[in-house]
């Protein structure tokens, strides 16, 4: 991957501050489409065994704009989205996806609903923050 610091394209590798790491495809229409390879399970392969599937839209070409994505979990056990803008921080001089989101669990009652979202934050950059258990080793190719 070529990048340029300027948010335009978010294709490529981006990790956070947890050791997570989304491997991002943005085309010329918006789409954001990629895995995500979580560092961080409340539980072992509560996330699953392999990477997930990350979709969603940002304006192609357009600096520091706004964008949005998902992900599913385990066959809808539980879904994440975030929101967000890339922008490039002083301090570094990088690109940085600045980002809240909500993860939403499957409960099994009405009464249960209070414990089903949580929510937080994530910083994304193109350097590896945190060494974070990669679910396929050396890879920085999206499945087709």
């Amino acid at each position: 991957y070529a990048f340029v610091t300027d948010c335009r394209d978010l294709s490529g590798p981006w990790y956070n501050q947890l050791g997570s790491e989304m491997i991002l495809r943005h085309s010329v229409d918006g789409l954001l489409y990629g895995e995500y390879r979580t560092g961080v399970e409340r539980k072992p392969e509560s996330a699953g065994t392999t990477h997930s599937i990350v979709i969603g839209a940002a304006p192609y070409d357009t600096p520091s704009a706004t964008f949005g994505m998902a992900i599913m979990w385990r066959n809808g056990s539980s879904t994440t989205a975030w929101t967000g803008q890339c922008l490039v921080c002083e301090e570094s001089g990088n690109e940085t996806l600045v980002t809240s989101w909500l993860l939403r669990s499957t409960v099994d009652t009405c009464t249960d609903k209070w414990k089903s979202t949580m929510i937080g934050r994530d910083f994304f950059t193109r350097d590896d923050l945190v060494m974070g258990p990669r679910k396929d080793e050396d890879t920085h190719t999206p499945s087709d």
